[in-house]
């Protein structure tokens, strides 16, 4: 197994991680799928001139703007599948920049059309996450009659990520230390998401620092697109519509 597959197959499996899809789907989705790191501000091409690619986004966040409106998604969201689906109709791909690295899978669009139509496993995981995808839209950014604190604490809430930092204490040893945070995206890229002015998101964020639910940062260090969640259950209380503690 060539290194190009087996980075492929390791890609699909954390991606395709609950959803029952079999050994056998993936292994031949990984006979033509390729991995690609992005880093921040770069755009992923979803289509060239030999073919369209649908792009599984295994780890990261990105900027998708279709039509003209932007949405941030994170990892194990999918982008270009409009021709999957039977009786679908031509969609134009959405223009995507990475915002912080980002780990995304290629798999031309006819080839995966083609195992989905074969490995049953593979076509309900793929119809599952598309359905989760529509209720994504439907929560964070449907939601326009809640407030701008509550809807931006629905995006942070969504966009938060359990991650694992090296950290050295006061005897310089080194340890492991977990942290729910929000990276990549900057205040301008939450304000366009969800159509609210920046000076509103900043008020937003600011009000959640002070209730507790998001990290004060000390003065000079890194602010702008790193967000620390300190109580997640609060966080998800005031997305739901409840004031900020």
């Amino acid at each position: 197994m060539n290194r190009r597959r087996r980075s492929a197959g390791m890609a699909l499996s954390r991606f395709f991680e609950g959803y029952n899809v079999s050994k056998t789907a993936v292994s031949i989705l990984a006979d033509m799928a390729r991995v690609q790191v992005g880093y921040p501000q770069e755009e992923i091409r979803l289509s060239s001139p030999r073919s369209s690619n649908c792009i599984l986004l295994q780890h990261g966040c990105v900027l998708a703007t279709s039509h003209g409106v932007p949405r941030l998604w994170k990892g194990r969201a999918f982008f270009g599948t409009g021709a999957l689906w039977e009786g679908s109709y031509p969609i134009a791909p959405p223009k995507l920049i990475t915002r912080g690295s980002v780990t995304a899978i290629f798999v031309q669009s006819a080839f995966l059309k083609e195992v989905a139509s074969v490995e049953s496993t593979l076509a309900l995981a793929l119809l599952r996450m598309n359905l989760e995808q529509q209720q994504i839209m439907e929560q964070v950014y449907g939601v326009n009659g809640e407030s701008p604190v509550s809807r931006v604490a629905g995006l942070l809430n969504y966009l938060s990520v359990l991650r694992h930092y090296h950290v050295r204490d006061e005897q310089s040893k080194i340890g492991m230390q977990t942290r729910v945070t929000v990276e990549g995206p900057t205040q301008v890229d939450m304000a366009d998401a969800l159509g609210l002015g920046r000076a509103t998101v900043e008020k937003s964020l600011a009000t959640l620092r002070k209730a507790g639910v998001l990290k004060v940062s000390p003065p000079g260090s890194r602010k702008n697109r790193y967000y620390e969640i300190t109580d997640g259950n609060a966080l998800k209380m005031v997305a739901l519509g409840a004031h900020a503690p």
